[in-house]
């Protein structure tokens, strides 16, 4: 018994020792192998002529194409501010402020002889220009809305076909009346005209001892005036935003 006890813890004893021989060895291989690989040194040579991250300024192509547009209107090669920029501040572009089309008004009145007959046509022309018209574009007289204009705020036809006076035959001449007309829009406030042209149409027709009618050929009462007159005022209201 006891040499087999002796037996066993020599067989013990070397299994161990063979173990820890195993494991020293093995460490040791690892040991050898970590040494024998190089070292790797950190390079920091690509980065001495970087610079900050915060001064770098990246432009994007969509960016410097905008930036070749941003030159002033007269052709410099100066840069607008980014303010000055709608597209680029979120600014809405500018509406079209163009005004719908407004349909023409045209207000008229006649001149004719009391009674029968017709006018003298010398006598026409002398009322016409005594009450400030002159003659003018397509043969007719105008009342223009100022010396240095070619606006009229009404104008005068003759009622005798083509409409146009002959100031080179006013003696063998005479008319059978006078159209007055003013259209809408025109210069200055509609109202204004209208007033202008009743003036004159009432003092031509006295000189000439006629009668003054509306468009239609009826007599103009007071109350057509009246009538003339608002529709004028709520037409300019309506279509041209005048108050």
């Amino acid at each position: 018994m006891d040499s087999l006890r002796i037996a066993l813890l020599i067989i013990g004893a070397v299994i161990v020792l063979l173990i820890y021989l195993t494991a020293r060895k093995k460490s040791a291989a690892e040991v050898r192998n970590s040494a024998a690989e190089p070292r790797i040194e950190p390079d920091f040579s690509d980065l001495e002529d970087v610079e900050p991250e915060s001064s770098i300024i990246k432009v994007t192509p969509a960016f410097s194409e905008s930036v070749e547009h941003l030159t002033q209107s007269d052709g410099t090669d100066e840069f607008k501010t980014i303010s000055e920029q709608p597209d680029l501040v979120g600014d809405a572009p500018a509406e079209d402020t163009k005004k719908p089309d407004v349909p023409e008004k045209v207000i008229s009145l006649r001149i004719v002889r009391k009674g029968s007959g017709e006018f003298p046509a010398e006598d026409v022309i002398l009322a016409l220009r005594k009450s400030g018209l002159t003659h003018g574009r397509f043969g007719i007289f105008h009342l223009l809305a100022s010396e240095d204009s070619d606006d009229a705020l009404f104008s005068v036809a003759s009622l005798t076909e083509p409409g146009s006076f002959d100031l080179q035959k006013l003696r063998e001449h005479t008319l059978a009346g006078l159209s007055l007309f003013m259209l809408r829009p025109g210069p200055g406030r509609g109202v204004d005209a209208f007033d202008k042209m009743i003036e004159i149409a009432r003092a031509v027709s006295i000189t000439l001892q006629g009668e003054l009618l509306d468009g239609d050929g009826s007599t103009l009462s007071i109350q057509r005036e009246r009538f003339l007159r608002e529709d004028l005022i709520q037409y300019e209201l309506k279509h041209l935003q005048l108050k």
